[in-house]
Order: C-alpha cells, then sequence, then structure tokens
C-alpha cells in the first residue's frame, strides 16, 4: 500500500486554494492528474502565483485514480476538474472510493470526485479550444512575466515543451490528457473567486 506523506506545513500555509485536473488515459496517451496551488505570493501583474504540486500518471485508469485519491488526501483541493461525461473514469473512482482504506480520523472526508471543467461547457466536436489553452499556458509560463511556475524535472514539463505552436489547432484533450489536466485546474484557478466552484464543490476538504 502507498505511504501517504504529509503536505509540509510551510507549504500547505502559502496555499490560499487548491485545484486539481484529472484526465483518463486514451488509446494513445497515459492519463494524467495534477495539483496546482495558488500562493499568497504575488507574480507578475500583482496577481497570485500559480505554483505546480504534484503529479500522476498512468495508462491504468485504476492506478490513475488510486495515486489521485493519495494527492487528494494530502494536498486537500478544493475540486477535481476533469471531463464529467468519462463513464469508465467514474466507474472506476465509484469503485476506488468504496475500497479506500484510511485513519478514522478523516473518515468521511476521503470522497474523491470530479466536478467538469469550464473548458468543457458547450464543446462542439468541431471546436479547437487548445487554440486557446496553449497560448495562455505560454503567456503564464513566460520568464518575462511569469504567473504559472512548474519544476522543470517534472513530467508535465516535458509534456509542455513538446506540442510546437502550430499543433495548438488541432490537439484534443484526449489526445493530450497531461496539458488537459494542467488547463483544466489552471483555468479554474483564474476564474474570479466569487464566480468560481470552491463553495459548492463535491470535496469536503477545505483549506485553512
Amino acid at each position: 500500500m502507498e505511504k501517504l506523506e504529509e503536505f509540509p506545513q510551510e507549504q500547505d500555509v502559502m496555499c490560499k486554494r487548491i485545484f486539481g485536473g484529472i484526465a483518463a488515459p486514451s488509446a494513445t496517451a497515459a492519463g494524467f492528474a495534477v495539483v496546482i496551488g495558488e500562493t499568497v505570493e504575488r507574480g507578475f501583474g500583482g496577481k497570485p502565483k500559480l505554483v505546480f504540486l504534484d503529479e500522476a500518471e498512468s495508462w491504468d485508469s485504476r492506478e490513475l485514480v488510486e495515486s489521485v485519491g493519495f494527492l487528494n488526501l494530502k494536498y486537500r483541493p478544493q475540486a477535481w476538474l476533469g471531463d464529467t461525461k468519462d463513464v469508465a473514469l467514474d466507474a472506476v473512482i465509484c469503485e476506488t472510493n468504496a475500497e479506500i482504506t484510511i485513519p478514522e480520523a478523516s473518515r468521511g472526508k476521503r470522497k474523491l470526485s470530479i466536478t467538469k471543467s469550464e473548458l468543457l461547457f458547450g464543446e462542439k466536436p468541431d471546436d479547437r479550444p487548445f487554440a486557446l489553452i496553449v497560448p495562455r499556458l505560454n503567456q503564464l509560463l513566460d520568464k518575462a512575466r511569469q504567473r504559472l511556475f512548474i519544476a522543470e524535472n517534472s513530467k508535465l514539463m516535458s509534456y509542455l515543451k513538446a506540442p510546437q505552436p502550430g499543433d495548438a489547432v488541432a490537439m484534443t484533450f484526449n489526445e493530450h490528457p497531461a496539458i488537459s489536466a494542467l488547463a483544466f485546474a489552471v483555468f479554474e484557478l483564474e476564474r474570479p473567486v466569487d464566480i468560481g466552484i470552491h463553495e459548492d464543490c463535491d470535496n469536503e476538504y477545505e483549506r485553512n
């Protein structure tokens, strides 16, 4: 059984909000999950910094969900954003929720659920969401006006470096789970707090 590591207190108190993004594996790419925090520190334009906290990757949906379960307990994100219409992933989450064993003190706060990302609302077959997503992520990562900070040695960063600018229009959520998961979390953190989902999400955890 995987050991649950504690989220360092000094990092925990620096995060005002934390969201996770999850994207299921497809025929061509491993599933991916990422945890992003909004800190009390200010970045470009006086806006809060967005920092990469953790990641998980697997070609197997059950393994991915089990890893996300541990990330859920460790970081206590206000929500996990993703595609709520992914029937296979939802079924695995339901099964895993029923099987997870955690300390008695945390019982009742173990529920893992997916909240639909705003990037998926009104999505149509001919939509090209990555034409918006990729430029925005690049802007947030731009060293001259950086607000999004991701570890250079992370798997996520290797995926971000892979697509070329001309590929963005043709990219899809299914083909790029890592970038999708990142976008789900980051775009939620970019929404104004008063219209975000953090107050009515299914996850029972709350930030300190």
